[in-house]
């Protein structure tokens, strides 16, 4: 069955990790920054706070390259390094694909996430969170998933959190 979780950036300015909500607010999931070099990829703990599992892994700054493809109109593509591998990569290789879209009657992002074939998630900018407050909409995410995906959902909504924003 799916539930809708919420996720969002800590409010550490330094440090800067990502939170998944449920709806009534306790943390599900979370990327938690252990170590950020001024130079270098941040080390990073991704907990599961359903299954009490966490694993580290190395995340790199996000790089963006805009490029101009007439005279208005111009590309842009993000990404960060996970574990030494841009992101769209590594989720590529590992059965993921990933549909865009603009959600009905707004100018916000939406997102099918599909996994070997089969759509395991839902993910959809949103200008509030969970608790109806108003935040900057590129920050937060509605993510649609089953706990049996969520490992996979968080991975994919922290990924386009962190390349949306750059």
């Amino acid at each position: 069955m799916n539930k809708t979780y919420f996720l969002h950036p800590e409010k550490k300015v330094l440090k800067q990790g990502y939170i998944m909500e449920d709806e009534s607010g306790s943390i599900v999931f979370e990327a938690k920054v252990l170590k950020q070099p001024i130079i270098g990829a941040a080390t990073v703990e991704f907990i599961n706070h359903l299954t009490n599992m966490s694993e580290e892994h190395s995340v790199g700054q996000t790089v963006t390259i805009e490029t101009l493809t007439g005279e208005v109109f111009y590309t842009r593509k993000a990404y960060f390094k996970f574990d030494g591998e841009n992101i769209w990569n590594f989720l590529y290789g590992e059965g993921v694909e990933i549909n865009s879209g603009m959600q009905q009657g707004t100018l916000s992002s939406s997102y099918q996430v599909f996994y070997e074939g089969n759509l395991v998630a839902t993910i959809a900018m949103t200008n509030a969170n969970h608790t109806g407050a108003a935040l900057i909409p590129t920050m937060n995410f509605e993510v649609v998933t089953e706990e049996d995906n969520i490992d996979l959902s968080f991975l994919v909504a922290y990924a386009i959190a962190k390349t949306e924003m750059a």
